[in-house]
């Protein structure tokens, strides 16, 4: 992942617009593809377990 210029962070702040979104969603995209992933993967890990429980 590239690092987030402050001139990108201070434009949106002040004054965004469409090529500023784009670029800051294209940065970041993949690392919270990755967080939810492993967030997902974390809640199945614990759900599965305790429905298994409940059912019997």
């Amino acid at each position: 992942m590239q690092d987030t210029s402050l001139s990108l962070l201070d434009r949106l702040r002040a004054s965004p617009n469409d090529a500023d979104w784009t670029r800051l969603v294209e940065a970041y995209s993949p690392l919270l593809r990755t967080w939810v992933v492993r967030a997902d993967a974390k809640r199945q890990a614990f759900v599965w377990p305790v429905m298994r429980c409940g059912s019997r």
